[in-house]
């Protein structure tokens, strides 16, 4: 039988979620259906075990003893619990937005006619405001809708003065078009990456706007004018070097994912200069890591991502900021998400080991555990084949070649990793049977690296190619 779509979502509630869920279907406002709650407390003892199913006849016997089994009756009452608990879903994230909670209750006294409540409530929203440091595009947007609100309630007094016109038609503006570049700068990244071409609507308008330089004086539209001038112009730096100015004057401006979003359109700036072969941008990246690390920009509810983890370990490895790296290895390894640290933890100092030289503490790493990810896995065969390589264990390295290009095979969800890894055990087993003495044949593999479309490891490649000529 199919699985109850409540349990699916149910199971994914933490222990807080599911004490404030029970308050709310025991009010009898929210459900006035006694059965919802018996069938909640029914399939509570499952919400601690990875099932998908139940038993569902025993579950309808269990809910309507001494009737007629009838599973029509029992689905019936399993939709009530899931709109229900779709409600509790709704409500938990309503009472997230402080802004639009206390908007609606100014309303709400406009509504009953209690207009000194209500311009009191608007007031008070007006000071809280001005007083919150983030002016993102959402604040603009939020300011938008005050002044919408107090042009309302100024309008229905009759008032002969002016009114607030440019407030509202600013704040629009600045919403609109900082809203409207983040996206453009979302789309030029993703266009890199899928070869397609997005339509950018009025952007080219937009980008002419007579008004454009003032709204330049507001870092919401600011950064994200300058990240999309770096992305479509990568060839000029000034942009980029405007957005870095921008992050450091006023990262507090931004919330945490947004900014974390406009250090890594920077870092996308520097990774496509990086392979167009100006390696001086691995140092740009670096540092853009290091202060988005201070500000707190990379962690997601306390967490850091396992693959930024990894891009700054590359990154400082890249420089041989070997000090650096290690206490970073070691100080952010709790911070990574539980089901994939351990295995991130041993890639990252395996790869620490491997930059410094040390092959004795850098192989066990590598070869006692299985990765908890096909990419970590992959890199992982790739760094041990290395070691292999340059300490001529020939027969070891001709095992794990032989088992990764049958694990590459395997695999069908690689996309483009699939050619770079089979391209690198391909070459690396060519590699092991060239004469290098035979300066034509030499030449012709060297060549044969420059030539291979996609090789994340060609560095290493022509470095070996260099030692043995």
């Amino acid at each position: 039988m199919k699985s109850f779509k409540i349990l699916l979502l149910l199971q994914t509630f933490d222990k807080e979620e599911i004490k404030l869920l029970e308050q709310f279907l025991q009010s009898p406002v929210v459900n006035p259906h006694k059965d919802v709650w018996k069938l909640y407390r029914l399939l509570k003892p499952c919400l601690q075990r990875p099932q998908k199913e139940v038993d569902k006849l025993d579950l309808c016997r269990r809910l309507f003893p001494g009737e007629t089994v009838d599973l029509d009756k029992l689905y019936h009452v399993s939709s009530y619990l899931l709109k229900i608990t779709e409600q509790f879903l709704t409500w938990q994230e309503q009472q997230q937005r402080l802004f639009s909670n206390a908007l609606h209750l100014a309303q709400a006294y406009e509504k009953k006619g209690l207009t000194e409540a209500a311009s009191n409530r608007l007031d008070k929203l007006r000071r809280q405001q001005e007083k919150q440091p983030l002016r993102h595009s959402g604040y603009y947007f939020d300011e938008y809708r005050l002044q919408q609100e107090v042009f309302s309630r100024s309008r229905k007094e009759g008032r002969t003065r002016p009114f607030n016109f440019d407030e509202m038609s600013d704040a629009l503006d600045t919403a609109y078009l900082g809203e409207k570049l983040k996206n453009a700068c979302i789309m030029l990244s993703h266009q890199a990456l899928v070869n397609t071409q997005y339509s950018l609507g009025l952007l080219g308008v937009i980008l002419s706007h007579a008004e454009l330089e003032r709204l330049l004086a507001v870092p919401a539209v600011a950064v994200y004018y300058h990240a999309y001038q770096a992305l479509a112009i990568p060839e000029a730096d000034e942009h980029f070097l405007k957005v870095k100015q921008l992050l450091g004057e006023h990262s507090t401006r931004f919330p945490s994912a947004e900014l974390r979003d406009i250090y890594l359109l920077a870092i996308n700036f520097c990774i496509r200069r990086i392979n167009s072969g100006q390696s001086a941008y691995v140092a740009e990246v670096f540092e853009l890591y290091q202060t988005g690390l201070e500000t707190g920009a990379f962690l997601e509810d306390g967490l850091l991502s396992r693959w930024t983890y990894n891009n700054i370990v590359i990154a400082g490895l890249k420089l041989k900021q070997f000090d650096w790296i290690y206490r970073f290895i070691h100080q952010y390894k709790d911070m990574l998400p539980h089901n994939h640290r351990e295995g991130s933890l041993n890639f990252n100092l395996a790869k620490y080991y491997y930059e410094t030289g040390d092959y004795t503490r850098a192989m066990p790493l590598l070869s006692q555990m299985e990765y908890d990810d096909m990419l970590h896995n992959l890199g992982a065969k790739v760094l041990l084949a290395k070691m292999y390589f340059e300490l001529e264990e020939w027969e070891a390295l001709d095992n794990l070649l032989s088992s990764t290009v049958i694990y590459i095979r395997r695999k069908k969800v690689l996309g483009y990793h699939r050619e770079n890894y089979l391209h690198i055990a391909q070459l690396m087993d060519k590699m092991t049977k060239i004469n290098w003495y035979d300066a034509r044949e030499a030449g012709l593999f060297r060549q044969k690296v420059l030539d291979t479309p996609v090789l994340t490891e060609r560095q290493w490649f022509l470095e070996q190619i260099g030692k043995r000529l």
